[in-house]
């Protein structure tokens, strides 16, 4: 069985700015929350089992660095390295950027990335992540394994599967989840991903204008900054 640590992405948070720039973050992997074996299967996933779930990276730019936040990667043809490097901040259906052979050839375009939205939304509902994409109270490795697992699947165009009873009884729930459309629609201004040549593309929040901030009393959730790579 073929396995490779997979990462989750970077998700940066909370006030107004997380950026290095207005398009770049530094970037290191440091580790994960735990993990799952997963499966991927049709699509275009090379039929292969992986290690999903929460990873964990600190921020080495801008007024967030020295923190840490955890995400979920877009990406399974890289791997998470170790050390600092610079991300691109881009819209997620820009993803991926990657100069592995067996990457998408493609841009995953907007449908693929609303499918992550819809995703992510409903894991927010299901009270298992925040709007910063970290793991709320209560939640368990089994739905962070579970939230990667389905991302993977909807960008991959593939089937989700695993062993563990866990993670199958959460990818049930979070498939069956009905979609809240304000959820849904303050996640879509304001998930993006961040990619680099030679490093795993990860997710990133940024957050909304001040004109939509007004009208969206789910923002209050918003706090804080970790994410996650993947590693060999």
């Amino acid at each position: 069985m073929n396995i490779c640590l997979k990462s989750a992405a970077i998700v940066a948070l909370g006030t107004a700015s997380t950026m290095t720039t207005a398009n770049t973050v530094d970037l290191s992997y440091t580790g994960n929350t735990g993990l799952n074996v997963i499966s991927l299967s049709g699509g275009t996933a090379f039929n292969s089992s992986y290690y999903a779930g929460h990873l964990t990276h600190s921020i080495h730019s801008g007024p967030r660095a020295g923190q840490t936040f955890n995400t979920f990667c877009v990406e399974i043809a890289e791997y998470a390295n170790n050390g600092t490097s610079t991300y691109e901040i881009v819209d997620l259906s820009e993803a991926p950027r990657s100069d592995a052979p067996d990457s998408a050839s493609d841009n995953y375009g907007q449908l693929k990335a609303d499918a992550v939205v819809t995703i992510i939304a409903k894991a927010i509902d299901l009270g298992w992540i925040d709007t910063s994409l970290q793991a709320q109270s209560g939640s368990t490795v089994a739905q962070m394994s579970a939230i990667q697992a389905m991302i993977w699947a909807a960008l991959y165009e593939s089937t989700a599967s695993s062993s563990s009873s866990d993670v199958s009884n959460a990818l049930s729930l979070l498939s069956a989840q009905s979609l809240n459309n304000t959820t849904y629609t303050i996640m879509k201004n304001r998930l993006r991903a961040v990619v680099a040549d030679g490093e795993q593309d990860q997710l990133y929040v940024v957050p909304l204008p001040t004109s939509a901030l007004a009208g969206a009393g789910l923002l209050g959730m918003c706090m804080g900054v970790r994410s996650v790579r993947r590693r060999r």
